[in-house]
């Protein structure tokens, strides 16, 4: 599982819920879930504000929050993602052949 995989299986969670998870994963020694999920929602705000998917990574964020419709996205957002997602697609594409 990825961690945009993992990340997706959480944002259902009650605040209750992430504030045990936080507690154990710190207890570990490792980020908590809140922090993980802010570099999550920053690395989607830069890709948005760039208008520009760049790797595959990047694909999979994006293609990830739109299928699992976790993370709030005004209808722009969501227009603006699909665009990248289909240039991207396209992109890769044509390199392939």
């Amino acid at each position: 599982m990825s961690v945009n995989d993992s990340i997706e299986s959480t944002l259902a969670w009650s605040p209750e819920k992430v504030a045990e998870a936080d507690a154990k994963l710190l207890n570990a020694g490792a980020l908590s879930l809140s922090e993980v999920r802010r570099r999550y929602s920053k690395k989607l705000v830069q890709v948005l504000n760039r208008g520009k998917i760049r790797s595959e990574t990047e694909y999979y964020l994006v293609r990830g929050i739109i299928d699992a419709q976790g993370v709030a996205l005004n209808s722009k957002e969501v227009t603006m993602a699909l665009q990248m997602l289909d240039e991207f697609e396209k992109n890769v594409a044509a390199t392939r052949r």
